[in-house]
């Protein structure tokens, strides 16, 4: 499931793709530390993820970033709050 959804796009890179299930699993106590913004790393901001489903499938998820920090606005590229991934069949049948 987390293989089909891939590594995103447009600079994006997924936390999931080439993981294992349990891998996933184990992972998830550190993405709520993230988006409560506990131990974080420097210049790193809380986000939360964001699981979309279609007929109880996960077919794709975002990230939402609570705010940015002064880095992250200053950059030279446009940084965003939000960023999202989708299984591929998915974005085909929105088109």
């Amino acid at each position: 499931m987390l293989n089909e959804i891939g590594f995103g796009e447009n600079g994006f890179t997924s936390n999931f793709a080439g993981n294992t299930f349990d891998e996933f699993k184990e992972a998830l106590p550190r993405l709520v530390e993230i988006s409560k913004g506990i131990n974080l790393s420097e210049g790193y901001v809380p986000q939360t993820i964001y699981w979309m489903f279609v007929d109880g499938r996960p077919v794709a998820y975002g990230k939402l970033r609570h705010n940015l920090n002064k880095k992250l606005l200053e950059c030279k590229r446009q940084i965003p709050h939000t960023y999202y991934s989708m299984k591929h069949h998915e974005k085909m049948k929105a088109s």
